[in-house]
């Protein structure tokens, strides 16, 4: 049976409401103003700001000055009253970070990913999470969600992580429930790549277009994509798994590739190199060896080393290619280079040239400004959005 809300509290909730969202869109404010901009009776906005200051919703700061007449208490949103919590995970570390209602983030705290996996992870997480806040001084009480995200597909069903093979111990771990109860908290969950897609939306390139695609290429490659201003996740949470991408491997001639997919197999940390070495096998000279690391590979490509720059002429190539697939489908216009490879300043020039060789349209490719901070961003501005689509529209009228 629906319960009916009498008139006058509807109409309250309504006002409280804009009284509410005015103060967050224009403080520090006076009520005198308020009552202007929200077009209420001063006696109304006086009343519901002395109930928002009770309950810890808004804050006097400070008061007018310069002008004739009494000085008047200027209010605010208070920012602690609805803190997020952001947690990256990955396969060799965990970043966390603290953001208030304004986007100000307080703390950030990076460590080691717990080797033991699944239910140890969820434990350090809750002692990163507990211990930065109790550093600022405040009360896990006051932690309004958790934004938090791990490599692989996460199924939005059940929560459970799939095709996270930098990411072991997770199999058996249902982890948006179980960190739901760990941490006491309404947790928000999704891939890091999705994540990191909305960390360039919130404060990076991403931010003044409503199309872009994130493409991460680092021990993985994984793409975010955003399409209508909206993340698109797909039927099964897959979408942006263009690992699997029939680029780079035969799939039909070599099915252990299935497993990763052919343009990770062939364009991840490991793709490039094992093009190394098989450009070392043709006996051209190099400064490198077999078995260096990805980083020293771009380094000699710096340094003029012609083996290395090949080897990341065929990477770009690679990356191209993949451009073209998702642009031929959803036709996003810009793309985002990111993660340890992609963010790679080295990268840029051979992948726009290669684009624009076999695109029949022009499209923006660009290089992330947010270095390895984007998941982190993403997993405090989705919290952010929640926490703050909770405190402003569900404080508005009750009907239920």
């Amino acid at each position: 049976m629906v319960q009916r809300v009498d008139r006058h509290t509807l109409v309250r909730q309504v006002n409280e409401q804009r009284v509410l969202d005015t103060i967050f869109e224009h403080g520090p404010i006076s009520r005198v103003q308020v009552a202007e901009i929200a077009g209420l009776s001063k006696p109304t906005v006086n009343a519901i700001v002395r109930d928002l200051v009770e309950v810890g919703l808004v804050q006097a700061e400070g008061t007018t000055s310069g002008s004739l007449g009494r000085a008047a208490t200027l209010y605010g949103v208070n920012g602690l009253a609805g803190i997020v919590l952001g947690v990256d995970l990955g396969g060799t570390k965990v970043r966390a970070a603290l953001v208030d209602l304004y986007g100000e983030i307080y703390a950030e705290q990076t460590e080691p990913t717990d080797n033991q996996g699944g239910e140890a992870v969820i434990a350090q997480v809750r002692r990163m999470g507990h211990g930065m806040v109790e550093r600022l001084g405040l009360d896990w009480q006051q932690v309004s969600a958790v934004g938090f995200c791990a490599p692989g597909v996460i199924d939005p069903t059940t929560g459970r992580v799939d095709l996270a093979y930098n990411l072991p111990g997770f199999g058996d771990v249902q982890l948006h429930s179980d960190l739901c109860e760990a941490l006491g908290v309404e947790v928000i969950i999704d891939n890091d790549v999705n994540m990191a897609a909305m960390g360039e939306k919130w404060q990076g390139l991403g931010a003044t277009t409503n199309n872009f695609a994130f493409l991460a290429i680092g021990t993985g490659f994984g793409m975010g994509l955003v399409i209508d201003n909206e993340l698109i996740h797909g039927a099964r949470g897959a979408a942006g798994e263009i690992a699997y991408l029939p680029i780079g491997r035969d799939l039909f001639t070599n099915p252990e590739v299935r497993l990763r997919g052919s343009l990770e197999e062939a364009a991840a940390s490991s793709g490039i190199e094992n093009t190394l070495r098989q450009k070392l096998s043709e006996g051209t000279s190099s400064t490198l060896k077999a078995g260096v690391r990805v980083a020293d590979i771009f380094a000699a490509a710096a340094a003029g080393d012609d083996v290395a720059n090949a080897v990341i002429d065929h990477e770009a190539r690679l990356v191209a290619q993949a451009i073209l697939a998702v642009s031929a489908i959803v036709d996003p216009g810009l793309f985002i280079l990111g993660g340890g490879i992609g963010s790679n300043p080295l990268l840029l020039e051979p992948v726009r040239r290669y684009v624009d060789d076999i695109a029949p349209y022009q499209i923006e490719v660009v290089t992330s400004t947010l270095g390895d901070r984007a998941s982190v961003l993403g997993t405090l501005v989705v919290g952010l959005n929640h926490v703050r689509e909770k405190l402003f529209n569900e404080r508005g009228p009750k009907y239920g």
